[in-house]
């Protein structure tokens, strides 16, 4: 639906501006610190380690590693809740699909029984003399059963090739997610093995490329599906006009069909209730039972994939406020405990444990500033963006509840012609054959309503 994906592709855009102005900052921020520790290398290290001042740094060091491990823990279990979600729904929506269109083709294949039956029985009727409509209307018969099994043929065809573009997009997903897992698992590894716990410049570096990986791999996943979902868009769209093609030279052929019919001469009231002419009313009667039968089935399909998806979507939108939230929390807590710390640091003056910095505690304090001015500008800029995409999501939400709305009603005006035409035959009907109106009730015609 064209409404997803100009959400997608605004969205798309709001995590690109995203991702331009963190890695900005992060690269300012680390070209910073990275002149700060060049200059920390020219002190005079003796004795610094053991003062107050640089214990408290380790501190502080040691407090922003615990935070940033506990935010890479719930950024995993977001992407993970999400992708298991999305699995989820893209299931529902193939099962959804699948049934609709099996009802479909056992739909088809018992009207063609039917009618193929009330054919034979035409055709074997004894004591009429073909008439001269009678003859015409054989003709338009044999068109619509040939246009029939045409558009059944694509639409079986269509279906096949859906199948096989969902099993394709399936696969591309789970190399993905594969990808992922492999990619962040290795970057853990490598910091194990190259960076310490005293080398906080590998950490941060570790926890940028960890950020960096997530949102890489999110955008992979959300471009792989639409990139699918536009080619199922354009296999429907192509099916469409290939049965609209079908479906005019039927009415094509009908019409020239019509016109020879035309110069019959008119039939006789008598000759109206022979039996070839009560069953090619029964044959117009099913055919056209079928097609509101259809109709309904495809109303029904598109009203059920439209609930799906805005449930699914609802169920993805909770995740990902809900993962938001926490980790905005934990950056207040954060920001709290860093502070309570400094204030712990600031002590050791009044404490008269050596009332002027050294070189290293000089720096060291620099560092947790830049740090600091680094992670609220971050923090500003993942603000910007979470209420960016919490107003394009209602805006587009709004619109697709206005679909769905219009499904259903479209959904519930086909039921109510359906009704209404039951209604007409019943009352047309009533007194049974007393009135020499109506045929004798034949079950095996009956709509499924």
């Amino acid at each position: 639906m064209q409404i997803r994906l100009d959400r997608d592709h605004q969205l798309g855009e709001i995590r690109r501006e995203e991702t331009e102005q963190v890695a900005y900052i992060q690269t300012t921020g680390r070209e910073q610190i990275q002149q700060l520790l060049t200059k920390r290398g020219q002190c005079e290290t003796k004795n610094d380690e053991e003062t107050c001042r640089a214990g408290w740094d380790v501190k502080i060091e040691d407090k922003r590693a615990h935070y940033e491990e506990q935010t890479e823990i719930i950024r995993e279990e977001r992407d993970t809740e999400m992708e298991h979600n999305r699995v989820a729904m893209e299931g529902t929506l193939t099962t959804v699909r699948n049934t609709k269109s099996n009802e479909i083709t056992t739909l088809v294949q018992t009207r063609s029984a039917q009618l193929l039956k009330i054919t034979q029985e035409r055709d074997a009727c004894e004591g009429d003399l073909e008439s001269c409509q009678d003859k015409y209307d054989d003709e338009v018969n044999q068109v619509n059963i040939r246009t029939d099994e045409e558009v059944e043929r694509i639409r079986l065809e269509r279906e096949t090739v859906v199948n096989n573009i969902e099993t394709e997009r399936k696969k591309h997903v789970e190399i993905i997610e594969i990808e992922r897992k492999t990619e962040l698992d290795q970057l853990r590894a490598e910091w194990k093995v190259s960076c310490t716990d005293k080398c906080n410049v590998c950490r941060e570096t570790q926890e940028e490329l960890l950020e960096k990986v997530h949102k890489e791999q999110e955008e992979k996943l959300v471009q792989i599906r639409i990139r699918f979902e536009d080619i199922i868009r354009h296999e429907q769209l192509v099916t469409k006009e290939q049965m609209e093609i079908v479906n005019v030279n039927r009415k094509n052929q009908i019409e020239r069909i019509y016109a020879k019919k035309s110069g019959c001469p008119e039939v006789a009231e008598k000759e109206r209730q022979t039996c070839q002419f009560k069953l090619e009313t029964q044959i117009i009667e099913v055919r056209e039972q079928r097609d509101v039968e259809i109709e309904r089935i495809n109303s029904e399909q598109e009203t059920l994939l439209e609930q799906t998806h805005i449930e699914y979507e609802d169920k993805l939108e909770v995740i990902r406020v809900q993962k938001t939230h926490l980790m905005n929390d934990l950056a207040t807590e954060r920001t709290s405990a860093l502070e309570a710390l400094r204030t712990e640091r600031m002590k050791c003056e009044e404490q008269g444990q050596q009332k002027v910095e050294t070189c290293t505690e000089k720096i060291d304090r620099q560092q947790d500033t830049v740090r600091t001015e680094r992670d609220e500008a971050l923090s500003v800029v993942r603000i910007n963006t979470e209420t960016d995409i919490e107003r394009v999501t209602a805006i587009r939400k709004a619109e697709l509840i206005q679909v769905q709305a219009q499904l259903e009603g479209q959904l519930k005006n086909i039921r109510e012609q359906r009704y209404e035409q039951i209604e007409k035959t019943m009352r047309k009907c009533e007194g049974g054959r007393a009135g020499g109106s109506c045929p004798e009730l034949d079950c095996s015609v009956c709509s499924m309503v």
